[in-house]
């Protein structure tokens, strides 16, 4: 209801003894809701950073 429209992407590129992993998060907000945008994009930050360290979690655990 708040979103016009929503994107995230996941990029994956070789890293020396790795992978970097980039996320990325754009949204439109519609109507009023613009009103909240650094709201939204402070917390869109919190949620993409939690998603990395959560891989990161992950797959170093199966890296065993």
């Amino acid at each position: 209801r708040h979103l016009r429209a929503a994107r995230t992407e996941l990029e994956l590129r070789p890293a020396a003894g790795g992978t970097e992993v980039r996320l990325s998060s754009q949204q439109t907000l519609r109507g009023l809701s613009r009103l909240g945008s650094p709201l939204m994009r402070r917390g869109q930050g919190e949620i993409l950073d939690e998603a990395l360290d959560g891989l990161e979690r992950a797959l170093a655990g199966n890296s065993s």
